[in-house]
């Protein structure tokens, strides 16, 4: 039974937390690497405010929704993200087989600046219907075109993003 399921989407609160885990150690690596020792990561424990971790970093405050997938598809993300400081959504393109980072998808501006506002795009409506089949809109939940996103090839750039000015 084990060999049908798939465990991206079985699996796929554990898989989250891999990935956020990963990505977190990865960006202070990296600044670590650049001699940016004093840096704060905080990390959301409820996912209602638009953002899952935030970088207090010398020059800024950068609040970072992530996401993860292993196709480029239309991602759904939550508009709060766009209310907060310097508001960034990155995409974490993984491999389906062992979730290697393979790019990285990137939405957002410059660190001290606010996120593009996404609540002009499609709102996402929930996977499952009710009793009548209706799917119904998510609240602050849109739609965003993968074409909209910026292709960030490895961690130095995505860093580059994520800390610049």
């Amino acid at each position: 039974m084990g060999d049908l399921l798939n465990p991206h989407s079985h699996y796929s609160s554990r898989r989250e937390k891999i990935l956020e885990n990963l990505f977190s150690g990865e960006v202070l690596r990296e600044l670590w690497r650049r001699k940016i020792y004093e840096v704060d990561l905080l990390h959301s424990d409820i996912d209602a405010s638009g953002y899952d971790l935030v970088l207090e970093l010398p020059n800024g405050v950068r609040h970072v929704q992530l996401k993860a997938s292993t196709k480029r598809k239309q991602i759904t993300a939550n508009a709060k993200i766009s209310d907060r400081p310097s508001g960034c959504i990155v995409v974490m393109i993984v491999s389906e087989e062992n979730l290697d980072f393979e790019e990285f998808l990137w939405f957002g501006n410059r660190l001290n600046q606010p996120c593009l506002d996404i609540r002009d795009f499609p709102k996402a409506r929930h996977n499952k219907g009710d009793a009548e089949g209706v799917k119904a809109k998510r609240q602050d939940t849109y739609k965003v075109s993968i074409g909209k996103f910026e292709r960030v090839k490895n961690f130095h750039i995505l860093v580059d993003k994520l800390i610049l000015t």
